[in-house]
């Protein structure tokens, strides 16, 4: 490029060229003049800081070659071009588009490119604005600082090209001492978009472009802190460590004998941690050529008592480091927060400060909904605090280095991390790991990476990138950080390359992504490894999906070796836009016209773009809670409280109790003191009052904890974690049987009264009408009048449709991805065969039979039939109408085994959209699943049908609650329709018909319909994570067979509650 010209192709597609004059990684070190400024200032209040951030001008060409070759000297005329916010993406600015891929380049197939080869019509960003060198800058070294540039960076100060960059995801940094002057200066940039380093970056995510992170320049002295690596490590005994310290010191003449470096470790009150000053010379020339390493000062100092680091207990030192000249005198100051931690992988165990601990993560890229990559740290600090509000206690920066603000934030308030290189040619697997072309490229992105982050305490591991298969570049990479950091092992997934029991000498954690349970429970059985097994990805979290995390995490807590993984992954990575009509929505792959493109398999987060957690997140909450609570003599009132810690007690958290009845709470109170230290148990009594408990009811304890004081990273009284236990009841006195239905009504007077005129039922009484239409075997209208009140609702059904046999959901993802249009093997593929979104129900038999008790037995037979004619599924019907005003209706479906895996087997029914209050007893208050319920409590709750609407990206099935007794819709004067399960169901009741979800491909698509449809079901299939991963497991399918639900119904008035018409209908 301008400035750069080179033999051979251009700068940009020439892999060996990385940089050019790109100055060393190093830890992001801000020069202060004294101690005292480097303890109380923040870097940006540093009087040798500036910050480059804000509005700079810029121009979009269409390719490099187009770009004008005079953009970047001083007095070039740019009045005329546009603005764009710096740090931020173009393609977030109205310039060019973002554009989404998994695997494949983001290149037009037919082009039949190859690396290093981009396409010529390449985005081009040209960036230009001024800044200030002031006075006091003046003899002073200034160093140019670039967060992150997507996706290569060419600079120029004054007219003057100053350096080249590859590496989105690293700092580029040069020295522009030369080129600078006192004023006004002119900064010049050109970002092109593609390039041979786009091959190493193909990461499943938005590819986007431009200057994405901070921008700043800073000025050291002549002769300055270069690095510091600063080594904080713990000893055995967890009590004392030893800081070791190399501090590299740069100049840009000679140097002298006597220059010295002083360490000061502070603790978090600002006292001294260390006996004493700390002072060593500078090596300055070569004296010993075997033993000379460089301008540095080596400190290995022994700190005789410290207090450890761990996501738990975060504590942190501050670590200044001053230069002083010959004379003593300051130079200059530094400083860097450190932790003492240490990292030990043996006896199948990865060990942090000696203990096992359990990595309960999540993947994190940088995201955000209107600027793209552009992340700030205000949202990267809400990631943070929300992981730990949740429970998350690691992190993986997948699948790049993060803002080291990040890290920053970890440090702080605790978070272990897995730091990965930038580096992932998914695209190309097999071939760039061992194309020498890119060896360099392969080795500078971890070590680069491994240089600014070395000092981080919440870095556990360093990983060497993400699916870029397994080549020499690799055992290169590890070879150069096993050499510069043995105190952390590495991590790649890669290297496994897909069998987990061989030798890896590129990865000392097995780290598989997406293994079946059973496989975890194999390979934990069966292997000879030292090494732990700790999932870099499982459990994808795309759509409504997260299912089995109880199975994993049974798996992991019963079995020596398994600790743990990372869901994939945090937030869903949609775009904010706009419908025609307003409406705002999430775009993923397609909606911007950019081809190919991978649709919405960016859209796998616990959290949606606007950080609101998907219901998922209160599984994984729950099973990652650090106390669990297991039944002792209950009877007696006694419970053990565990400790699920490995290095703090309980005593943060103060736990309350409450018992409940048939989801009614009747005694609430507190626990005691919870003096529990970590990994141990305690048992407690607790005074249940037995005598609320009535016999015949369903009794359980709910023991809460909460924060007993204000936390880092959460309010004061937010809740931990929660059990339930059921609580034994006496049996209920039992009356003398009175035999069948028939004897128990016998003594009251039927007033059901029917009538047939063809096809048409009548079954009627005082209060109630249910129509039938025996040429469909539909039931047509059940309307009730409220005798108490002389509601009359005859004119408004409370069932104006059905119920009718229901075997289909809309699609979640883990059925099969709709907006990829093409069959991928999945559920969904076997459901369209099978024709079960258009089964026509025809009725085979109908009847309609007066009991001689007074009661009305209407009954009806289906058969389903697809397009294809005669399925063998078949739904008899029964409908009870029994003499003293009860109504039982019965399902009997029959499942032949041809149809081996079913969405669901249930019945679905329409009723007026104006009964949108909604009550359960089941789990809640959030939708639930047979393979995700753990997070999801017994109770009895309620909702508005409107509110059970779940906005997934891509509209899927949703709204689903598992275990329910009983479940109740009402209209705003309290009149109702009440279903009592007769043995335990699940439901979902919305305003949105499965048509309309299948249809849909953004929640703009969506109108609420005119109706409340209510599915119950007998059965549902579980949600799983088969969109990348493991289908369902075979015990949360629908397979073939007999299902029987039943399902007491009667009406409700606004005086009547749910619990008491319950036991009613129980007593009949």
């Amino acid at each position: 490029m301008f400035g750069f010209e080179l033999p051979g192709p251009p700068t940009w597609m020439n892999p060996e060229l990385t940089a050019v004059n790109r100055l060393p990684s190093r830890s992001p070190l801000v020069p202060f003049s004294t101690e005292e400024q480097a303890v109380r200032l923040s870097d940006e209040d540093s009087p040798f800081f500036r910050d480059l951030n804000g509005r700079w001008r810029f121009e979009l060409c269409g390719s490099p070659t187009f770009a004008d070759p005079k953009f970047f000297e001083p007095d070039y005329a740019d009045d005329a071009w546009a603005e764009v916010e710096v740090p931020g993406n173009w393609t977030m600015q109205g310039f060019d588009r973002p554009h989404y891929t998994n695997i494949q380049m983001p290149f037009d197939p037919a082009l039949g490119l190859v690396p290093p080869e981009v396409p010529e019509a390449n985005p081009t960003g040209l960036y230009r604005r001024e800044f200030e060198v002031s006075s006091d800058w003046d003899g002073r070294r200034i160093v140019l600082h670039f967060g992150g540039a997507e996706s290569v960076l060419y600079v120029y100060v004054n007219g003057v090209a100053i350096g080249m960059s590859k590496d989105s995801r690293l700092p580029a940094e040069f020295d522009i001492t030369a080129q600078v002057k006192l004023g006004s200066n002119q900064l010049a940039v050109m970002v092109i978009r593609w390039s041979d380093a786009s091959y190493l970056e193909d990461q499943d995510h938005w590819w986007m472009a431009g200057l994405h992170r901070d921008v700043f320049v800073y000025a050291t002295q002549a002769t300055y802190v270069a690095d510091v690596v600063a080594r904080a490590e713990l000893e055995a005994n967890l009590s004392s460590g030893w800081l070791r310290t190399k501090v590299n010191v740069g100049s840009d003449q000679p140097m002298g004998p006597g220059w010295t470096v002083e360490l000061t470790l502070l603790n978090a009150r600002g006292r001294s941690a260390l006996r004493g000053v700390h002072r060593a010379e500078v090596a300055h020339q070569v004296t010993n050529a075997y033993a000379f390493r460089g301008k540095q000062a080596l400190f290995d100092v022994k700190v005789p008592k410290v207090a450890p680091w761990s996501s738990e207990v975060p504590h942190r030192y501050t670590l200044i480091v001053k230069l002083c000249d010959p004379a003593g005198e300051a130079v200059e100051v530094v400083r860097c927060k450190v932790g003492f931690k240490r990292v030990e992988v043996r006896n199948n165990e990865l060990l942090i400060n000696g203990e096992p601990v359990l990595i309960n993560g999540v993947n994190r890229h940088d995201h955000d909904d209107e600027r793209g990559k552009a992340v700030t740290r205000a949202g990267m600090r809400e990631d943070v605090l929300m992981m730990k509000q949740w429970n998350f206690n690691a992190v993986r920066t997948a699948h790049y280095p993060n803002d080291s603000s990040f890290l920053d934030i970890c440090d702080e308030l605790g978070l272990y991390v897995i730091d990965e290189a930038n580096a992932e040619s998914h695209g190309t697997l097999r071939s760039l790991c061992d194309d020498s072309r890119y060896d360099r490229a392969f080795r500078e992105r971890s070590s680069r990476m491994v240089e600014r982050d070395k000092n981080h305490p919440s870095i556990i591991a360093w990983s060497l990138g993400n699916e870029s298969g397994y080549g020499a570049c690799h055992d290169a990479a590890a070879a150069w950080i096993r050499h510069y950091d043995p105190s952390r092992p590495i991590h790649y997934e890669g290297a496994l390359d897909w069998d987990w029991y061989r030798d890896h000498h590129a990865t000392d954690l097995i780290c598989p992504m997406y293994p079946r349970v059973e496989d975890l429970v194999t390979w934990a059985r069966t292997n000879q490894d030292h090494r732990p097994l700790i999932m870099c990805e499982y459990a994808h979290a795309m759509g409504n999906s997260s299912g089995s995390l109880s199975d994993y995490w049974a798996a992991i807590e019963s079995h020596h070796g398994l600790q743990g993984g990372f869901i994939w992954d945090w937030m869903d990575q949609g775009l904010k836009r706009q419908d025609d009509r307003g409406r705002n929505y999430w775009a993923y792959g397609g909606d911007f016209a950019d081809t190919p493109n991978d649709a919405n398999f960016c859209i796998n987060g616990m959290v949606w773009p606007d950080r609101t957690p998907h219901p998922a997140m209160w599984e994984i909450k729950k099973l990652g809670q650090p106390v669990r609570v297991t039944a002792g003599n209950l009877r007696k009132g006694k419970v053990r409280i565990q400790s699920r810690l490995d290095f703090q007690d309980l005593s943060w958290l103060a736990g309350t109790f409450e018992v409940e009845v048939d989801g009614v709470r009747v005694q609430r109170g507190k626990l005691p003191r919870l003096d529990v230290a970590p990994g141990t148990r305690r048992e407690i009594t607790l005074p249940i009052d037995w005598a609320k408990l009535e016999p015949g009811t369903e009794c359980r304890l709910t023991v809460r904890f909460r924060t007993r004081v204000a936390l880092p990273w959460a309010a004061k009284g937010h809740e931990v974690a929660w059990e339930q236990l059921e609580l034994p009841t006496r049996a209920k006195v039992q009356g003398r049987k009175g035999g069948s239905g028939a004897s128990r009504t016998s003594t009251r007077t039927s007033n059901l009264e029917v009538a047939r005129d063809g096809d048409r039922v009548v079954v009627q009484s005082r209060r109630l009408n249910a129509e039938f239409d025996f040429s469909s075997g539909i039931l047509q209208g059940l309307v009730y009048t409220d005798s108490n009140t002389d509601t009359n609702t005859n004119e408004s059904p409370l069932i104006s449709e059905g119920p009718k046999l229901h075997l289909w959901r809309a699609p979640m993802d883990n059925d099969g991805i709709q907006a990829l249009n093409f069959d991928q093997g999945k559920p969904l593929d076997r459901w369209k065969r099978y024709g079960l979104e258009d089964l026509r129900l025809n009725v085979t038999s109908t009847k309609l039979i007066r009991g001689r008790d007074g009661s009305v037995n209407v009954g009806m037979t289906h058969e389903a039939l697809n397009a294809d004619g005669v399925t063998g599924i078949e739904h008899k019907q029964q409908w009870l109408f029994e003499p003293g005003g009860g109504l039982i209706l019965r399902n009997r479906v029959r499942i032949p085994e041809g149809f081996d895996d079913l969405p669901r087997v249930g019945i679905r029914m329409q009723l007026s959209d104006r009964f949108d209050e909604l009550r359960w007893f089941g789990r809640g208050p959030h939708e639930s699943y047979s393979d995700r319920k753990v997070g999801a409590a017994l109770g009895q709750w309620s909702s508005t049908v409107a509110d059970q609407y779940v906005p997934y990206i891509l509209p899927q099935s949703h709204g689903n609650h598992v275990d329910s007794r009983w479940c109740s819709l009402r209209d705003t004067t309290g009149t109702g329709l009440l279903f009592a399960g007769l043995s335990t169901f699940e439901f979902s009741a919305s305003h949105y018909g499965d048509k309309q979800l299948t249809r849909a491909r953004h929640t703009c698509d969506l109108d609420p319909e005119d109706s409340v449809t209510l599915c119950l079901d007998a059965v549902h299939r579980g949600v799983g994570s088969g969109s990348c991963g493991p289908d369902t497991l075979t015990k949360y399918r629908v397979r073939p067979g007999r299902y029987a639900f039943d399902f007491a119904i009667a009406p409700l008035s606004k005086r009547q509650r749910e619990p008491d018409l319950v036991r009613e209908l129980r007593a009949r």
